[in-house]
């Protein structure tokens, strides 16, 4: 949730740099196929890629994907995510976790505040998630939004975008996370604790949906 991804991953390959026109969406960017990944690394049947995008100030954003698979109900994927009470079952250092009903049944929004070690310290995010069936895919869209004010002492993070994305045909999980905010903290000191963070996260939420079909 720093400099160019939410639970940003770093890297020290060469990079990949693409251009969007200025009428581009940050969501059309991150679901761009044409821009190809790089493996970062893979760990009990999950995999990390990234890939560098270039923002509409010409500057180059790391983009994070982590994927695995798994037979699951596409629609058991949104009542997790809209589950607060599940939110600290797999995602890491969250003390708060609210969801608000948005206009329709395929929209919502999450209030996350997490509790991240030094140099990170408190952060709080309001994300507005919005469900979209496309074929046999399944797309859960994610975008930060301004609405509320931060808490006292707490950094709101901004600029992010993201996606779970779910195939009923590869059954490939996907989600991905990207920011198009420069942070203030430097890769080098949260690299090994977002991967490994991601990695956790992404597997304890592969686990609790296995578990709820079961």
């Amino acid at each position: 949730m720093m400099k160019h991804i939410l639970f940003p991953v770093g890297c020290w390959f060469i990079c990949l740099a693409f251009s969007f026109s200025n009428d581009t969406s940050p969501i059309e960017r991150i679901l761009c196929n044409k821009i190809p990944w790089q493996l970062k690394t893979s760990e009990n049947e999950l995999s990390i890629h990234y890939r560098w995008l270039k923002n509409n100030c010409n500057q180059k954003t790391r983009q994070l994907k982590c994927s695995t698979s798994a037979i699951i109900s596409p629609q058991l994927i949104k009542s997790v995510l809209q589950n607060q009470q599940y939110s600290k079952q797999w995602l890491s250092k969250v003390e708060q976790c609210t969801i608000t009903p948005g206009e329709n049944p395929n929209e919502w929004y999450t209030y996350l505040l997490f509790d991240f070690p030094w140099p990170m310290a408190k952060r709080d995010i309001v994300i507005h998630n919005k469900f979209v069936k496309q074929g046999d895919e399944i797309v859960i869209q994610m975008l930060s939004v301004k609405e509320n004010k931060s808490k006292e002492k707490v950094t709101r993070m901004k600029g992010f975008y993201g996606y779970w994305k779910y195939s009923t045909e590869t059954h490939q999980l996907e989600y991905s996370i990207y920011s198009n905010v420069k942070s203030k903290v430097p890769t080098w000191a949260t690299d090994p604790f977002i991967e490994q963070n991601l990695i956790k996260c992404i597997g304890r939420f592969k686990n609790l949906l296995i578990e709820q079909t079961h």
